[in-house]
């Protein structure tokens, strides 16, 4: 008698567990429906179901239309969420290019005297100065050797002058030491004739 009782309560305990968790784990529902509809007895045309069985369907659907309505409004939480990030990454993606756009800008443009000039306009500048300064420097070296030839003629023609006058000085002492000797000769020829006529 005991093992009967003892089956018995096992075997409500376990009917009891299957249908909790049938309740808790609702199958598919167009099964659970199917399922409802094949164990309905008929009467004509029509299908008598259990209201327990309609009442549980209900309450299977009405948990399963909770659930996909919180699903649905996780997911369009999330969409919202994943909207507004797509916006923000936009404004900074277009920050980010205006930055872009004024660091090229100032990295192609040069102050030059206070100015800003492209990067295109100042190496023109710049060497245009250059080729002026280069210019500028061949002409002053060709003028320096211009120059230098025309001191070096120059002091050439005057050590010649020089070496001429210097010739010219000394015949010119020459001759006039040698009229010096001749006029003094002659003084002393005629004062030799005046003591002879004396």
């Amino acid at each position: 008698m005991k093992n009967i009782f003892f089956f018995l309560g096992f075997s409500i305990i376990v009917f009891q567990f299957n249908l909790n968790a049938q309740e808790e784990t609702p199958q598919n529902l167009l099964e659970t429906y199917d399922q409802i509809i094949d164990k309905a007895n008929n009467w004509e045309d029509y299908k008598m179901v259990k209201k327990p069985q309609l009442n549980n369907f209900r309450n299977n659907l009405s948990k399963k239309l909770d659930e996909l309505e919180k699903e649905i409004e996780n997911h369009d939480n999330q969409l919202k969420k994943k909207e507004k990030k797509i916006v923000d990454l936009h404004n900074q993606l277009e920050t980010s290019q205006t930055n872009l756009e004024k660091i090229t800008a100032q990295k192609n443009q040069i102050l030059f005297f206070g100015s800003a000039l492209s990067k295109g306009v100042y190496q023109a500048t710049m060497w245009g100065i250059v080729g002026v300064l280069v210019v500028i420097l061949i002409l002053i070296i060709l003028r320096f050797k211009v120059n230098s030839n025309t001191t070096t003629h120059a002091k050439k023609q005057l050590e010649a002058v020089e070496k001429e006058f210097e010739d010219y000085k000394r015949k010119a002492l020459e001759k006039q030491q040698k009229l010096g000797r001749e006029l003094q000769d002659q003084k002393n020829l005629v004062n030799k004739l005046k003591a002879n006529k004396q």
